[in-house]
């Protein structure tokens, strides 16, 4: 993810990326001018990193990934790579509120998945 200042700084950068085949999603982040260009190779290794060894997980981040992954933000990339570097077991009694989450910044991806 690479946070850049000005849209014609954006636009250079996307025309450069286009040029070697690469694929980007711009968010803009703010009013201020400050735009978000997110690898879509960083989506591609979370979606990787959450196939995981219990089928229970499996089945609830497919259903993440066809439900919220238009809808990721920066923020919410680093909340599941943080989520993703737990065991199995801890992210399942997350999920199915057996054991309190106790890092605020996953918090809100923990919450989406609840609700799936």
């Amino acid at each position: 993810m690479l946070a850049i200042n000005g849209q014609s700084r954006a636009s250079s950068l996307l025309q450069e990326s286009v040029g070697r085949g690469d694929y980007l999603r711009v968010e803009k982040l703010n009013e201020s001018g400050t735009w978000i260009i997110m690898d879509d190779r960083q989506l591609e290794r979370l979606k990787w990193r959450s196939r995981r060894g219990l089928l229970e997980l499996d089945l609830l981040f497919t259903r993440f990934w066809q439900q919220s992954a238009s809808r990721l933000n920066e923020t919410d990339m680093r909340a599941l790579d943080r989520l993703l570097q737990f065991p199995d077991n801890d992210i399942l009694d997350m999920v199915m509120a057996r054991q309190a989450c106790t890092d605020a910044q996953i918090t809100p991806v923990i919450h989406r998945l609840q609700q799936l």
